[in-house]
């Protein structure tokens, strides 16, 4: 699990990383923390956009942004600052492993390292 803004350049170094990675599933939530206007807009545009993940990674890999988020959709930005608040997020990226170790920042090695000791790789 990663916890991730979408206009965060250490997130955007991570998720490059994470292609490198073979049979895991990664989930990832938008965090939107780093400017306080726009990375919650761009994290609406991508949940309202008609494919969510190609939009996410469109933007984190490609630098290209998601078209205007429709008037009628709302996203549940709420919900994930809520979540990372109860988790105690304060940064990102922030990336749980299945055994619940956590690791913060873009170190993509020291994820490898606590992925491979969860056993979930």
């Amino acid at each position: 699990m990663v916890f991730a803004d979408p206009l965060c350049s250490y997130c955007k170094k991570l998720e490059q990383s994470l292609g490198e990675l073979d049979d895991v599933t990664i989930y990832t939530f938008m965090y939107p923390i780093l400017r306080k206007d726009e990375s919650p807009e761009m994290a609406a545009r991508i949940w309202c956009s008609p494919d969510r993940a190609r939009a996410y990674l469109d933007l984190m890999l490609r630098n290209r942004a998601p078209g205007p988020k429709p008037q009628a959709c709302a996203a549940p930005v709420d919900k994930w600052m809520a979540l990372g608040e109860r988790l105690r997020i304060r940064a990102t990226p922030v990336s749980y492993a299945g055994n619940g170790m956590r690791v913060v920042g873009s170190r993509f090695d020291e994820l490898q390292r606590v992925l491979d000791e969860s056993g979930k790789r």
